[in-house]
């Protein structure tokens, strides 16, 4: 059995105590796969929710492609234009809801991401090499579920023609987004 001898020296008569190991090796191994488990549902939490066009196999985006994050403040959205880790370009658009029957919407930052999109965006029309660009929307926690969603329809709200692999036309959102909260 695996133990510790603790032995005396000198003079005085050796103390043969065994402490038993096991049940701490045990807690080492249960404490490694708590943190294993940690790091894995750290990165579960993004949702990306894709209108992906059908197409030919293959890569859909450059290696370095361009991308818009959206941070939702409390007064204010943080526009922020990113290629790989350099900022290309960022605004700021006042927070300003419009409510009908219950609905919440940002007709505001709707428009501003569609000239944004015109400005910095991927206007490419094939889809066989990607005709969407990737948005980051980056909330709280705290964020009321209905400000979410009006918030993904501003960023759906802008769409352009786009050609399938078969030749075909359709027409699908510029923004292809990835949901992120803290």
């Amino acid at each position: 059995m695996a133990g510790v001898d603790v032995g005396g020296g000198g003079k005085r008569r050796g103390i043969d105590a065994e402490v038993n190991m096991i049940p701490f090796i045990d807690l080492l191994f249960v404490t490694v796969a708590f943190l294993l488990i940690t790091a894995v549902w750290t990165q579960a939490k993004q949702i990306s929710s894709n209108a992906e066009v059908p197409g030919e196999a293959g890569p859909t985006t450059p290696e370095v492609a361009r991308q818009l994050e959206v941070a939702v403040r409390d007064t204010s959205f943080e526009l922020t234009w990113r290629e790989g880790g350099t900022v290309v370009a960022s605004t700021s658009v006042p927070k300003k809801p419009l409510e009908i029957e219950g609905h919440v919407g940002y007709p505001e930052l709707a428009k501003k991401l569609g000239d944004e999109w015109s400005q910095h965006g991927r206007t490419e029309r094939d889809c066989r090499r990607g005709c969407q660009t990737t948005a980051i929307m980056r909330t709280d926690d705290k964020l009321p579920f209905r400000e979410v969603v009006a918030v993904l329809d501003a960023l759906s709200a802008r769409t352009h023609e786009a050609v399938l692999a078969d030749g075909s036309k359709v027409q699908v959102p510029v923004f292809n987004t990835t949901f992120s909260a803290r």
